[in-house]
């Protein structure tokens, strides 16, 4: 009674409703008793309408809500609303604000974990089209035109569906082969800095989600092995190289006896990404000698990573300088 009263003396706001939503979530059985179908719809027009894209607050609040209100309307089998709420996500992944995209990407990882217990279909659909989206997005456009924005939130996007287990294996496929090798050295020359660092983090993370809820096939974890050992050593980015470091040890720590001895495994591991001179000039060699007889074909990994990404993509010439001079030794 005192939400209707509320409502009814000084309309709907998002406060209001997100505390409301929250306990009615809470008593699902008891939806009828505390909101009926007609203020359902005025709640989710209101909140996919109020919106203003220049207010990152009002965003994260909406976030908050949708869930809740997907949880009900999946209830109700209002599917409609369902997919409301869900082109309402898909149309704002190119908020400029991070801290959002990161809310954006969580919560609709939340929404089609839901979705899967009651239309596992349509859940699988909604997996697949991210995949292709970015796989799409990265074929068609050129690198410089790429909105980074989008790209990031779909990224997060695809590392909250591998937390939550829902890439299907014949997916995983995509993820290593089309989006990460790519992604993980993405890179956008502006006029006052170079930007891209947080599509890079974001497929750290991705890569991360893949190793801790993942079994996936030896060679599938081989590639997510070398893209980070190369990340890892070579970003200009010490966040990055710490990100991707971070990711590398639980690839080595869940599966690298699958593809790497004892020996070589603790090499890597006690390798430091802290200093990027060192990395260049001093863990290069070292991985050429522990790679060497054993594990040839990641040496030529590295060889290929340095000379055709570093030197001739990379748009940072100190590292175009520190690749050449590691080339020399």
């Amino acid at each position: 009674e005192l939400f209707y009263d509320n409502i009814n003396a000084n309309g709907l706001d998002l406060l209001t409703v997100n505390a409301t939503l929250k306990l009615v979530t809470g008593n699902p059985h008891k939806l009828d008793k505390f909101i009926d179908p007609q203020l359902l719809q005025r709640i989710t027009k209101y909140c996919l309408e109020e919106f203003h894209h220049s207010d990152e607050l009002e965003g994260l609040l909406i976030l908050k809500i949708l869930p809740k209100l997907c949880n009900l309307h999946i209830l109700e089998e209002n599917w409609g609303s369902v997919e409301d709420i869900i082109s309402w996500i898909l149309n704002n992944l190119d908020s400029p604000f991070t801290e959002l995209r990161f809310k954006l990407a969580r919560n609709f990882g939340k929404i089609v974990t839901l979705i899967k217990k009651y239309a596992d279909d349509m859940a699988q659909e909604l997996v697949e089209l991210c995949v292709c989206d970015v796989v799409s997005l990265l074929k068609d456009k050129a690198r410089e035109t790429i909105d980074s924005d989008t790209l990031h939130s779909y990224l997060l996007i695809l590392a909250e569906f591998s937390r939550f287990k829902l890439i299907p294996d014949n997916l995983l496929k995509n993820l290593v082969t089309d989006i990460i090798p790519h992604t993980i050295k993405f890179q956008q020359l502006r006029i006052a800095h170079i930007q891209g660092h947080l599509v890079r983090d974001a497929t750290n993370f991705i890569c991360w989600s893949l190793a801790r809820n993942y079994e996936s096939s030896d060679d599938i974890t081989r590639k997510i092995f070398v893209n980070l050992l190369m990340c890892s050593m070579f970003d200009h980015d010490l966040v990055i190289r710490r990100s991707a470091n971070a990711a590398l040890q639980e690839v080595l720590g869940r599966g690298a006896q699958y593809f790497l001895d004892n020996g070589t495994t603790m090499k890597i591991i006690e390798l430091s990404v802290g200093n990027l001179t060192a990395s260049y000039l001093e863990n290069t060699v070292r991985l050429c000698e522990v790679f060497s007889g054993s594990y040839p074909a990641y040496t030529e990994f590295m060889i290929e990573w340095l000379l055709d990404y570093n030197v001739a993509q990379n748009h940072d010439l100190h590292i175009v300088k520190l690749t050449c001079q590691t080339l020399r030794k």
